[in-house]
């Protein structure tokens, strides 16, 4: 069964750096080890790194880093998730899993966050199979640069999100 937790202790924080620098070339080929390490330190000191598990002690399926707010904002627009960045081992990237996982993460959101009524997520515009997907469920509601190029943004309500899951998968 699944596992799911927020990043909270050096162990969490270890495997969830260890699992994003082991494939920071997935999320995109330009990126360097030591750049990967400074954006891991933002998401510890400014958002959350949720880490998807096969088990309690089993390997990593995913990493989400997120924010409560935006940085924009300073993060004082607490009705908004901000979701930076998702990386899935390749074992694990199928429709069955992604569905699964996320809505559990929306779930953890629901519960943790009840002010928080939008979910921004953030894909490369460049990566047409995330743009694809993500178009399933949100609307493109504008573009950025990012530190490897155009990325697109993509916004819904959490709860719709939601609702638009669980016809892929039992509840």
């Amino acid at each position: 069964m699944a596992h799911y937790q927020i990043c909270e202790t050096d162990q969490a924080f270890s495997e969830a750096s260890r699992f994003i620098l082991d494939r920071k070339r997935d999320l995109h080929p330009s990126f360097s080890t030591v750049g990967m390490t400074a954006i891991i330190y933002r998401y510890i000191t400014e958002g959350r790194l949720y880490l998807a598990k096969d088990k309690a002690d089993g390997p990593v399926m995913s990493v989400t880093a997120y924010f409560h707010g935006t940085p924009e904002t300073e993060y004082a627009d607490k009705d908004v998730i901000l979701i930076d960045m998702v990386i899935a081992d390749k074992a694990y990237r199928g429709s069955r899993h992604f569905a699964a996982g996320f809505a559990t993460f929306l779930d953890h959101l629901l519960a943790s966050y009840p002010e928080a009524e939008t979910m921004r997520v953030v894909a490369l515009t460049d990566n047409a199979y995330l743009c694809r997907l993500y178009a399933k469920f949100m609307t493109v509601s504008g573009v950025r640069e990012g530190d490897v190029g155009q990325e697109t943004i993509f916004t819904g309500r959490i709860l719709q999100i939601r609702g638009t899951l669980s016809k892929y998968i039992p509840l």
